[in-house]
């Protein structure tokens, strides 16, 4: 368990307890805060939401808002990070096993002002969460170019597993940013019910970050998408290629085939049949046959 003080008025955070400190920070674990006796209304349905979560939520419960953030793994992360939240009168808590939120509080603690309270600390958690978000958007776009240029070379390879790959990515994410909206708003309106207009002021500032994160994830899908079609572009044209190759060849062929068939009849009658210079007439003309079709698909550019 790791706790700070909050002083309001004078805008610090304390690792000690102090008599002018009006709000208390609590990080816990699910052990410890399965453990909380009393004066916690509906502590039991953040319990239940943590111990399977799926998706980020925000609730409000009885003078309580608690809820959930699950957020999605990185490239170079194996799982998820997620944490709960539990706020009352003077109190926040935070569930977390993973020690990230300790970073975080201590890291907001470095640039309060007078004034800070428990609401603000809670956006500024959500801020930080969120705040390196747009780089890893770029660098999605920056593969998305690479690919995309690597697709233009027929160099890609595998690239329909890397697709598939993209779009559950964008998927969570584009879910990811509608739940975090959601809380967004839900925080700004129990803000300003409350008459706390500076700390809905806050909230519409992350519902807004939040949006225009939402809205870039879309671009990012319609160019996914735009990937898709050229990478379908690029094998119907490879396709088209080798489809063209081979009619040319059987076109090529297809005279030859019709003088070996005529002259393989069982006829006496007929030109050239026992002429000596019959199988040097018919090779000729094959062969002239054979050159011409070959000059004349490629002043046609079909080789």
């Amino acid at each position: 368990m790791t706790e700070f003080f909050l002083n309001t008025v004078e805008g610090k955070i304390y690792k000690e307890k102090t008599d002018t400190a009006d709000s208390t920070i609590w990080i816990l674990n699910k052990e410890e805060f399965k453990a909380l006796e009393g004066g916690y209304p509906y502590k039991k349905s953040l319990i239940q939401s943590f111990s399977s979560p799926r998706y980020c939520k925000a609730e409000l419960y009885g003078g309580s808002i608690q809820g959930i953030m699950k957020i999605p793994y990185e490239k170079n992360e194996k799982s998820g990070f997620e944490f709960g939240f539990y706020m009352i009168k003077g109190k926040l808590i935070f569930i977390d096993e993973t020690g990230k939120i300790q970073s975080i509080v201590e890291k907001i603690n470095k640039n309060i002002s007078k004034g800070f309270n428990i609401n603000n600390m809670l956006s500024s958690v959500f801020e930080s969460v969120i705040e390196n978000d747009l780089v890893a958007l770029l660098k999605i776009e920056d593969r998305f170019s690479s690919a995309e240029e690597e697709l233009l070379k027929y160099k890609e390879k595998n690239f329909y597993e890397k697709l598939i790959s993209y779009r559950k990515r964008l998927s969570s994410l584009h879910s990811y940013y509608e739940q975090l909206i959601n809380i967004g708003c839900l925080m700004q309106a129990e803000s300003s019910r409350n008459g706390m207009d500076e700390n809905a002021q806050l909230w519409q500032m992350y519902t807004n970050r939040a949006e225009r994160l939402h809205n870039y994830v879309e671009v990012l899908k319609d160019y996914l998408l735009e990937l898709r079609e050229l990478y379908q572009y690029q094998n119907d044209l490879r396709l088209n290629k080798i489809m063209t190759f081979l009619t040319v060849v059987t076109t090529i062929f297809l005279p030859l085939t019709l003088i070996a068939g005529w002259y393989g009849m069982n006829f006496t009658n007929m030109i050239a049949i026992k002429s000596s210079l019959g199988y040097p007439i018919v090779a000729a003309v094959s062969l002239i046959i054979v050159v011409a079709e070959i000059i004349y698909f490629k002043n046609k550019k079909m080789l």
